[in-house]
């Protein structure tokens, strides 16, 4: 049995006075038109099964279609189903990669959709056997998203440099981090194209589901990942073209569930931390085990991209990383907007006939 608030119902009414038009998607009723002091006075179920239900003081008239009701349910168990739940790995899903030919991803919406569907799933999508050429990696982001503008532009090449602008254009190891930690909004969906890869054949790529290391804490220290939920690091970039970025922001994101919707961590932009007192030593106690479960090889899926392989990975889940390598190498790197992943996820799966089409998604770290 369902229990509906009757200040849910009034305020979900969809008649054209208070739902306005379908057409334009847009609702004519506000919060603030319904009065304090609603409540129904009378109610009947029609012979089609609509539930009509008269109002107090106004004697507004709602109707309800039982179908449109059971979507939108929010006891328990209805809430937990319209909930995608992520599927957690570790070091063993490299016996069975998420990946697809990037020509069935361009050949038509079903490959789209499942590269998609790979990304919401796992946090990743490998796309095997994509031409190494320039303009290949904006080719597969505009089937994710938008293209967005970031620090580096809105395509960033990672080649070796004497005089590097970043870490990433060095050949040392990069230790597992998410990217952009110090914007208010981290970017969502990024993308990885190998267009050389290096001769020596190692700089391996390095994942962390992130997702599965906070799951892993919650067992053994549920007191840290709720401390880690509600108490922000601070972070802190200055970029090489002069850019100054500073933002707060939590390493762990939970929802109201207490789900994981998100996750940063990157040491390297790390701020001095601002915390009342009392605050500081469990902090860096909780701090201290997350850093350590995403140090955890046991916890680190191994990727060597070949020339051509391109990777589509979730940063607000992921943290990824590499291991050192000595030959020349050449990757591209974009992101894209989350909303965008999100709103092509649905729209495809909603037109290919997709049951879990419009799912509740993770929202990642920027809400």
């Amino acid at each position: 049995m369902s229990v509906f608030h009757h200040m849910w119902l009034r305020d979900n009414c969809n008649c054209p006075e208070c739902g306005g038009d379908p057409m334009d998607n847009r609702r004519r009723l506000k919060i603030g038109d319904i009065p304090p002091d609603v409540r129904p006075v009378s109610f009947r179920v029609d012979e089609q099964g609509i539930l009509c239900i008269t109002w107090a003081p106004t004697h507004h008239v709602s109707m309800y279609d039982p179908a449109w009701l059971r979507l939108h349910c929010y006891c328990p168990d209805d809430r937990s189903r319209r909930r995608h739940r992520p599927i957690l790995w570790d070091a063993k899903l490299g016996e069975n990669v998420p990946q697809i030919a990037y020509q069935d991803v361009v050949g038509g919406e079903r490959g789209q959709l499942r590269m998609l569907e790979m990304v919401r799933d796992y946090g990743l999508a490998l796309l095997r056997a994509a031409p190494p050429l320039v303009g290949t990696l904006e080719q597969v982001a505009d089937l994710v998203g938008y293209v967005r503008e970031f620090g580096y532009g809105r395509v960033f090449d990672i080649v070796w440099k004497q005089d590097q602008k970043s870490i990433a254009q060095s050949k040392e190891t990069i230790l597992p981090h998410t990217d952009e930690p110090f914007r208010y909004h981290p970017p969502g969906i990024s993308l990885f194209h190998c267009i050389q890869s290096s001769m020596d054949g190692k700089g391996e790529s390095i994942l962390v589901d992130g997702f599965m290391i906070v799951e892993r804490l919650r067992r053994t220290d549920p007191d840290a990942v709720e401390l880690l939920n509600k108490v922000p690091q601070s972070w802190y970039m200055r970029h090489v073209n002069g850019e100054l970025y500073r933002a707060d922001g939590r390493l762990i994101c939970l929802d109201v569930d207490g789900r994981v919707s998100g996750v940063r961590f990157n040491d390297r932009c790390h701020a001095p931390i601002d915390l009342p007192d009392h605050l500081v030593e469990p902090f860096y106690a909780a701090l201290r085990k997350l850093s350590a479960a995403y140090s955890d090889p046991t916890f680190w899926l191994r990727l060597l991209l070949g020339t051509g392989d391109l990777l589509v990975y979730d940063n607000e889940r992921l943290l990824h990383g590499r291991n050192s390598f000595q030959g020349d190498r050449f990757l591209r790197l974009c992101a894209v907007e989350r909303d965008e992943f999100h709103s092509r996820l649905r729209v495809l799966g909603d037109r290919l006939g997709k049951q879990d089409s419009d799912l509740i998604l993770a929202s990642g770290v920027g809400v």
